[in-house]
């Protein structure tokens, strides 16, 4: 404001009664419609919340599955360290597989000749989708795979399966790649 400005004159007085009047007047006229885009964005972030949680819970099986794959083939490249004979194969851990849903196993389920190779040891720590075994294979000259297994959807049927292959002969131990059935990420609904 500069000195030569005149003041602005100061506001009239609102009348209390008059605001009431057309607040009231707007929820009369716009209440429903308020009402039902309140509705609206209700559902929507219900929606929103269900999809949301879908999608992240495929995220971590896929990535839990993802990590299961890796951890058999950390028990092929044990096996074929060790070179032959090759042990003789295990129990699966867990013994049945899981419906659809993460188990985790303790470190003495996996105290079995085949998770051994002098001082190291194979297990897995964390929750797994799958059950793991080794299944030595008799008529290859001295072979074996790891397999691992997995019902991804809780149906009751294997989904995913996965074989990681060790042979050896007098010239040492080789592993072959993974050969899957069916895919980590499930098919959605």
């Amino acid at each position: 404001m500069y000195v030569d400005d005149e003041p602005e004159p100061p506001a009239p007085p609102r009348d209390p009664h008059v605001e009431a009047e057309s607040a009231e007047s707007f929820l009369d006229r716009r209440g429903p419609r308020l009402l039902m885009l309140a509705f609206a964005l209700a559902t929507l972030l219900v929606c929103a919340s269900v999809l949301g949680y879908e999608h992240i819970d495929r995220s971590v099986q896929t990535a839990r599955c993802e990590q299961d794959m890796l951890a058999a083939e950390e028990w092929q490249r044990l096996i074929e360290s060790c070179g032959a004979p090759l042990p003789p194969s295990s129990a699966p851990v867990p013994p049945d597989v899981p419906r659809g849903v993460s188990v985790t196993t303790s470190p003495s389920d996996w105290k079995q000749p085949a998770t051994r190779c002098g001082a190291r040891e194979f297990s897995v720590s964390g929750p797994q989708l799958h059950s793991f075994r080794w299944e030595r294979i008799s008529s290859l000259a001295d072979g074996g795979e790891v397999i691992i297994e997995a019902d991804l959807d809780g149906d009751g049927a294997v989904d995913h399966k996965a074989r990681f292959a060790v042979i050896c002969d007098h010239r040492g131990c080789l592993v072959g790649d993974a050969m899957e059935d069916g895919y980590c990420d499930p098919a959605p609904d």
